[in-house]
């Protein structure tokens, strides 16, 4: 993409000193540590690759988002092996045990292309019975099966018109060649697939110069870059409006960091992570319109006022958030300069008693 940053500046994560190779037929994907891995309906990262005392032949050590899903805390007969962040989570499997990766250009190349063959086939059945019903005509219609297939062939390249892609949950690790297969996309949804950073993501935009809507939720991804080269990188996403960032296991401090990357972002869904304290934007965030955080443990009031001096905002979802009150000072008669084009905020399934405490709050504490 002419003026994008090149991705190969961009500092590599996922590495590790033993390799494993989990191939599909279209590439082969390395398995190392950091990897984000999937083992039935489990989702996990690799700790840990090689040997384990006596048990044959390579394991992987893999931390369980689930801890449920786990053994032990990464030992093996009092030998440390790795480390799991909580206890019980961490547990051995063989390589042949996880789904095999994809790249994103594969997993496009397949559902989409999948749905055209299947047109094909249910067309091609039409024809197969017609041809059998109508047998005493002189001309065979199975001659327009050949016709199908030139049509299906042509449907099946023809990825360019795509402008929206949804592959969730597809075994993605990488973003592959998008750019030559559907560089028009402008709605991007990655949710529930394996990207173990933001620099295959990264990849992905700088490949989809129009890309306006973006879904990684359920994604583990590291933040590995400085502020100063995710503010570089922000170019790759010169256009992005929408992000759902929800469900990624971030703390506000690592949204705020991320935040480099998106200079025009209007809308953000950041839900069900693990936000407790809010720090005020200052520098980024300026066009944000809508913010979504519901489902965070912020619970505290006061952590939310930080937010007030985003001077754009007009939507707050702060559904489940297990907020007790809202207080902006100790005075109600004091308006305070905070949340000043705020339209819409959503309190559902909190722990507040009297919700005209709520609406006499902002009648009287905030400056409208």
């Amino acid at each position: 993409m002419v003026g994008a940053m090149p991705v190969n500046l961009i500092p590599k994560f996922c590495n590790g000193t033993m390799d494993s190779h989990n191939g599909t037929e279209d590439s082969e994907i390395q398995v190392h540590i950091g990897s984000r891995v999937k083992c039935n309906d489990d989702f996990g990262t690799v700790k840990y690759i090689g040997e384990v005392h006596g048990y044959k032949g390579i394991w992987y050590g893999v931390e369980w988002d689930d801890p449920a899903r786990g053994k032990h805390d990464g030992s093996v007969d009092d030998v440390q092996y790795f480390k799991a962040s909580k206890p019980g989570a961490g547990s051995f499997i063989r390589p042949n045990k996880i789904s095999p990766l994809k790249t994103c250009a594969e997993a496009i190349r397949k559902y989409y292309g999948d749905r055209e063959v299947s047109h094909k086939h249910s067309y091609t059945n039409k024809t197969n019975f017609l041809n059998i019903f109508l047998n005493f005509i002189w001309i065979q219609l199975s001659q327009y099966d050949e016709v199908t297939r030139k049509i299906v062939d042509v449907n099946i390249t023809n990825f360019d018109r795509l402008l929206e892609v949804c592959v969730h949950d597809q075994n993605i690790s990488k973003a592959g060649e998008v750019a030559s297969l559907c560089p028009n996309v402008r709605s991007l949804d990655v949710s529930r697939n394996l990207f173990c950073n933001w620099r295959e993501v990264i990849q992905l935009s700088a490949q989809l110069p129009d890309l306006r809507e973006l879904d990684v939720n359920k994604n583990r991804m590291a933040i590995d870059m400085p502020e100063e080269t995710l503010a570089q990188l922000s170019i790759n996403f010169a256009n992005l409006e929408k992000l759902n960032i929800s469900v990624c296991d971030y703390e506000w401090a690592d949204i705020l960091a991320l935040s480099h990357l998106w200079p025009k972002l209007n809308e953000m869904i950041a839900a069900y992570n693990r936000i407790k304290t809010i720090i005020p934007p200052t520098v980024t965030l300026r066009t944000l319109t809508v913010l979504k955080l519901d489902g965070n443990p912020l619970a505290s009031w006061y952590e939310v006022m930080n937010l007030g001096t985003m001077k754009n905002l007009k939507v707050l979802s702060l559904n489940d958030c297990q907020i007790t009150e809202i207080r902006f000072n100790d005075n109600p008669d004091d308006k305070v300069d905070l949340f000043e084009k705020l339209e819409v905020l959503f309190l559902n399934r909190n722990r507040i008693n009297d919700v005209s405490i709520v609406i006499g709050t902002f009648l009287i504490g905030v400056a409208m």
